[in-house]
């Protein structure tokens, strides 16, 4: 295991059910799990070629064809920093797969069967929420965090509302706010989650010797998370 890989071994990735189902990415997937480790924290990855073929040990050919083949079936969108006809800043986005992706990737994917009230509720919503395709969509945090309390059309809404930035921070928090607190009977609603902002809360847990300690998140530098230029 290299340097880079030592330190993102410990972390993370936000994955969608979906990329597990799409056995035309499995080449893909490690990489796809990166960018969505690396983008926790700002939404994006800004990594280079060169910073992703230290992490998987490809050459730039193999690093640069995936993200292409990613770009083209519509799991990542990509912005360029332009300086004059140099790229100076490339920027991965994933998408949240309402679009695109989801059309092309209909022959792979399991259908779920869903009862007519569901397909309602997402005829009603689904133009709010391909507005922004870089959100995640409701059903995959609300799914995540297992305590169903609560009006799902005011809980989506209040959701949507969050910039990408504050959703991805809850995608990171609810896991570890899950294990300090196993029993959902004792979790805070959904709706007072999210009306508190309660992913900035310092999460307690118990130690062996049964002192209360705070988990730790470890916020990495630019270098660390890829976040490097050309």
């Amino acid at each position: 295991m290299n340097k880079k890989q030592e330190k993102l071994k410990d972390g993370y990735s936000v994955c969608y059910n979906i990329w597990a189902f799409d056995s035309s990415i499995k080449n893909e997937l490690g990489l796809l799990l990166i960018i969505s480790s690396l983008s926790a924290k700002y939404g994006y990855a800004i990594a280079s070629n060169e910073y992703l073929v230290a992490v998987f040990g490809r050459n730039e050919s193999t690093i640069s064809r995936k993200i292409k083949k990613l770009e083209k079936l519509g799991y990542i969108e990509i912005d360029y920093k332009r300086r004059g006809a140099e790229i100076v800043e490339r920027k991965l986005r994933l998408t949240n797969l309402k679009g695109k992706s989801q059309k092309s990737q209909s022959s792979n994917v399991k259908k779920v069967n869903r009862t007519n009230d569901e397909k309602v509720k997402d005829n009603n919503t689904s133009n709010k929420i391909t507005k922004d395709n870089n959100k995640i969509l409701f059903d995959i945090v609300w799914d995540l965090y297992d305590k169903k309390v609560g009006t799902i059309e005011k809980l989506e809404k209040k959701w949507n509302k969050l910039s990408i930035v504050s959703q991805n921070e809850v995608m990171c928090y609810i896991p570890k706010y899950k294990e300090s607190q196993p029993n959902k009977q004792f979790r805070k609603n959904f709706e007072t989650f999210l009306n508190n902002k309660s992913w900035n809360d310092e999460i307690i847990v118990s130690s062996n010797n049964n002192k209360k300690q705070p988990v730790q998140f470890e916020s990495l530098s630019r270098e660390d998370t890829g976040e490097i230029t050309f």
